[in-house]
């Protein structure tokens, strides 16, 4: 075999193997913390932190995610940038790669793909979710989907709402519940005073930006 070609072969064993190598770093947010997991050139998975619970040391100890590749540093370095804008009001969309490695259904393929396209300072409705999905009746399914998203905030499940503007659910618990409307406040969705979302204030502005 010729020396370049061993030499290519291990090149692509490396890229094998550095493709499938996680690391999670925790990102300060002014809600919370948030853990960002990557493999060799993607998030594939994000949630927040609630409550104290236990400490993952391989998120604290420098040591431990000493032998990141240089594309993992690069792309930590980006997710952290990107976290700062948006959270100062200087960045909308996020523009990083995700794999989601799950296997998902083709409706649950459906159901992220539709919510990925919800605009910063948008929703829809469980139900709004289900029928651009494809499945009009199935907006308990879409809950599901958004209950189970390993991406958070980059799959912007918390931009998807109950009927009549409740918040539906977030994470479980009712910290969840105001995480949910505090980044939703954040991209500029108007609230009624007993926490709903103002759809009526909400059609009004999008009337308004788009005349």
């Amino acid at each position: 075999m010729p020396a370049d070609a061993s030499a290519e072969r291990r090149d692509d064993h490396c890229d094998h193997l550095d493709d499938r190598t996680y690391r999670t770093q925790r990102f300060p947010t002014p809600f919370g913390d948030i853990d960002v997991t990557i493999n060799g050139h993607a998030i594939v998975a994000a949630q927040y932190i609630i409550g104290s619970g236990t400490t993952d040391p391989d998120i604290t100890d420098p040591g431990a995610t000493s032998d990141m590749s240089e594309a993992q540093r690069h792309l930590f370095t980006q997710i952290g940038e990107q976290l700062d804008e948006y959270f100062s009001g200087t960045r909308q969309a996020f523009t990083l790669p995700l794999d989601v490695e799950d296997d998902p259904t083709e409706f649950t393929k459906s159901v992220r793909e539709e919510m990925s396209h919800i605009s910063p300072g948008d929703v829809l409705t469980y139900g709004e979710l289900a029928e651009a999905a494809g499945r009009p009746r199935a907006a308990r399914a879409v809950g599901s989907v958004c209950r189970t998203n390993p991406i958070q905030l980059f799959i912007p499940c918390h931009r998807v709402v109950a009927a009549g503007g409740s918040l539906g659910g977030y994470m479980g618990g009712a910290r969840g519940l105001i995480l949910k409307q505090q980044l939703l406040e954040r991209e500029g969705v108007p609230f009624t005073a007993d926490g709903k979302v103002d759809f009526r204030e909400l059609g009004r502005r999008q009337e308004t930006q788009f005349h």
